[in-house]
């Protein structure tokens, strides 16, 4: 998948947010993505494993650094008769 947004706020420069995503299996997926105005870049990798999915992902800010993130979803699914 790929995706891309443009925004544009009062008073600041138009941000173009673009990213892709690609599923290698079911159980498993991988994205990254750019974003122009504040020049971060971002990437992660997700999991599931039945009803869990596990998404860490990263993002580089040139003045802040690195911030790390960990997405825990628990999902259940009922049988429906």
């Amino acid at each position: 998948m790929l995706t891309a947004e443009v925004e544009k706020e009062e008073n600041q420069p138009i941000n173009v947010n673009t990213g892709f995503q690609y599923r290698f299996i079911p159980q498993l997926q991988v994205r990254a993505g750019v974003s122009s105005a504040a020049s971060i870049v971002w990437a992660g990798v997700g999991v599931r494993l039945n009803a869990v999915r596990i998404d860490i992902t990263s993002s580089y800010h040139p003045q802040l650094g690195v911030t790390p993130g960990l997405l825990l979803l628990f999902g259940i699914n009922k049988d429906k008769e």
